[in-house]
């Protein structure tokens, strides 16, 4: 499959969810997926672990959590593929992620009794609770909601199972994030940082030097003032803001460790958008010298890139207003 960007891959009508089929033995594995970038020539690869219990031996066994946006009936199979939440992200103010896991055991039609709840990474249990269930075959999948009203974080979803002497358990981490913001800008802190080019200086000073929760609420406070319709749910311009910079985080991001944002060509992206057409040169002087140009004919602008030594560090040399 061929898509022209990355705001391509969140299209529903871009998400392909093909069985894999393999017959394998019981044990720890790993799933390895790789993606090829047309324009800058890398690969991207990516691998997760996938455990396969041996529902052949003795006592209770469970899979591994999946975190998922498709209703799932507790107990009964779900009657469409579930579709994952990945990375395991969920709003703080949205409850509609659902975990999922499927629990076998070798005496159906015996009461299993199901605790479940959060844990910080210290592994303090947050929250917990429990049903009891009664399982008619051996292997059933269980969803639980999760709740909303989290705090900012990573967390530990776990559950417990206790079945007469048999017991077992699994665990997840996921991440709580500030409202509506994108998957890949997930904390409140980056959503403050990253509005130093639009918010006046001393506004910026005073937001940063609040605590999270006042932090959040300042934020509501300014994106509420420039809400362009503000009779909808939606905050369009808010939306369009942080897009900018989560691409810019895709696409400009240096191997220093400086987050894409904070590059000369991310700024520039935030706060005019992608341009319309990018122009590459390399020095005649200079091999590993090479420039962009970017052009935005429809405000009258363009600006010039220098990578001086051929590493991805693009720096703004020109900028031209006509």
């Amino acid at each position: 499959m061929t898509i022209r960007d990355l705001r391509d891959s969140e299209d529903a009508a871009f998400v392909e969810q093909d069985p894999l089929q393999a017959a394998v033995r019981p044990g720890s594995y790993r799933i390895f997926l790789e993606f090829f970038d047309l324009e800058t020539r890398k690969p991207v690869s990516r691998d997760r672990g996938l455990s396969i219990p041996d529902f052949d031996k003795p006592g209770l066994s469970c899979s591994r959590i999946l975190f998922t946006r498709s209703p799932v009936a507790a107990g009964k199979p779900a009657s469409t593929p579930p579709f994952p939440v990945y990375p395991p992200v969920v709003s703080t103010e949205d409850s509609s992620t659902t975990a999922c896991f499927v629990l076998y055991s070798p005496h159906p039609g015996e009461p299993v009794l199901l605790k479940y709840g959060f844990l910080d990474h210290s592994r303090k249990v947050l929250s917990e609770d429990s049903i009891l269930a009664v399982q008619t075959v051996p292997a059933v999948l269980y969803a639980f909601p999760i709740r909303s009203g989290l705090r900012f974080g990573h967390y530990l979803f776990r559950i417990q199972a206790k079945q007469g002497t048999l017991r077992c358990s699994s665990e997840e981490s996921i991440y709580a994030r500030w409202g509506n913001l994108p998957v890949g800008l997930p904390d409140i802190q980056s959503a403050v940082e990253s509005l130093i080019y639009i918010m006046p200086k001393d506004r910026f000073a005073g937001i940063r030097s609040l605590k999270q929760e006042d932090q959040k609420q300042a934020l509501e406070e300014f994106w509420k003032q420039r809400d362009p319709e503000p009779d909808t749910a939606r905050n369009e311009l808010e939306e369009e803001y942080y897009r900018r910079v989560v691409f810019a985080n895709q696409h400009y991001s240096l191997s220093t460790g400086l987050p894409g944002w904070k590059s000369d060509r991310g700024r520039v992206v935030i706060l005019f958008g992608e341009p319309a057409d990018i122009e590459r040169r390399e020095s005649a002087l200079n091999r590993n010298t090479r420039y962009e140009i970017w052009s935005y004919p429809h405000l009258r602008r363009s600006f010039v890139f220098e990578d001086r030594f051929g590493s991805g560090d693009y720096r703004l040399v020109s900028e031209d207003t006509r």
